[in-house]
């Protein structure tokens, strides 16, 4: 990570999204350690249900291989467990009797009135998110103190509220809402609508995936490759845009460069001209609706990609909370998963400026063929750099 990035990044932006991009490796969640002996929890070795999509970050990589589960094999990016002082209240009595009643008895879901609401005591937000934990972990999340902590901040529209605080009707309702759309299977962040990338905000959209940790690799790539150069006027184009963070975390870096993203849907465009208004990158990002280079008479001083690699076949075997909730043009990369790196090869030399370069994301065990795939067109590898998980994440290109 380079220093700038670091200094940039200190202190976070206030955001509702909670930053879940510190590494942590190894063993179980808290929450998995801290509740499953209370709860009734299965030790290591038993079958239980997981649920993925978890608060806690999923390789993209794994998400894209078939049988694996997504955010299980995984080591967890993110701060999982409760918060300071939570974790002597998991072993704690989780509200009455009644109120835990009510909060499980299957009628009661989704259905809360005011009047029912307004019968029992209103919980405080600790009680609420510990109850909705329990819930989660029951349901198969191995982040769910993680799960439930960012649903309730997205719930009352705050990072870290008051804990003591009263949920009134409203906000009950709308954690029950989220609560029953984690537990069949949705992601977290694609129920709170947004996630953070390199320290900023992005919206999500059914058109577009949800951006990811170890893309910010390609970002790092760019950064160290273009050291030299970054208060020069850069053009740089983004291909298969998706949320447009990659162009508008790249624009953040380099203050003087413009961009233009392009995506096949209309709606990812529209989604990321509407965050880089939110982040102030309205004036130096342009988007357009199209077929990765088509129309393009330009040249562009850094290209980059998060394109599609999942092998079609490979696709009805991906996790619910990927198959279902990702857009599929965005994860079929054709039979073999090459197939826009074959596209590339032909037509990227065609719009890279003289002394330009080229990161592009790939999926696992696809590094070798990529470059020799890339080579063949006309190109020099550079180099490759690791994600979080020390797989190979970028690869980066110059022409001869």
């Amino acid at each position: 990570m380079s220093d700038a990035r670091r200094e940039r990044m200190k202190p976070l932006r206030p955001s509702r999204v909670m930053d879940t991009s510190i590494t942590q490796t190894g063993g179980n969640s808290d929450d998995k350690v801290a509740f499953k002996h209370r709860y009734g929890g299965t030790g290591d070795g038993g079958p239980q249900r997981h649920l993925a999509g978890s608060g806690a970050d999923v390789s993209q990589d794994d998400c894209g291989r078939a049988g694996q589960v997504a955010g299980r094999d995984d080591a967890v990016s993110g701060t999982s467990g409760l918060p300071a002082g939570d974790g002597r209240r998991a072993g704690e009595q989780v509200g009455t009797a009644q109120q835990d009643d009510d909060l499980h008895e299957r009628k009661d879901a989704g259905q809360l009135t005011p009047e029912s609401a307004g019968a029992r005591d209103a919980r405080t937000l600790a009680d609420a998110r510990r109850a909705l934990a329990v819930r989660l972990l029951e349901g198969g999340s191995e982040s769910a103190a993680l799960d439930a902590r960012l649903l309730m901040e997205g719930v009352v529209g705050e990072r870290d509220p008051d804990l003591f605080a009263k949920l009134d009707y409203e906000a009950e309702a709308r954690l029950e809402a989220f609560a029953a759309r984690r537990l069949a299977g949705e992601p977290v962040w694609r129920i709170l609508g947004e996630r953070e990338f390199w320290g900023l905000p992005f919206r999500l959209a059914a058109a577009t995936l949800e951006p990811r940790p170890d893309t910010e690799t390609l970002v790092d790539a760019a950064i160290a490759h273009l050291a030299g150069r970054r208060q020069e006027p850069l053009s740089v184009l983004d291909l298969g845009t998706g949320t447009g963070c990659l162009l508008i975390a790249v624009l953040s870096e380099f203050p003087n460069a413009t961009g233009l993203g392009v995506d096949l849907s209309p709606e990812a465009c529209e989604t990321a001209r509407g965050n880089a208004a939110m982040n102030g990158m309205a004036d130096r990002a342009l988007f357009r609706q199209g077929s990765w280079t088509d129309g393009l008479e330009r040249h562009f001083d850094l290209i980059l990609s998060n394109p599609p690699y999942i092998r079609t076949g490979d696709i009805e075997g991906l996790d619910v909370s990927v198959r279902d909730h990702d857009p599929r043009l965005a994860l079929d990369g054709g039979d073999d998963g090459l197939g826009p790196y074959r596209e590339f090869a032909k037509t990227l030399p065609a719009v890279l400026a003289h002394g330009g370069v080229v990161v592009l994301e790939i999926g696992a065990g696809q590094e070798e063929d990529v470059i020799a795939l890339m080579r063949a067109g006309g190109f020099d590898w550079r180099g490759s750099r690791r994600d979080l998980g020390g797989h190979p994440r970028a690869l980066i290109f110059t022409m001869n």
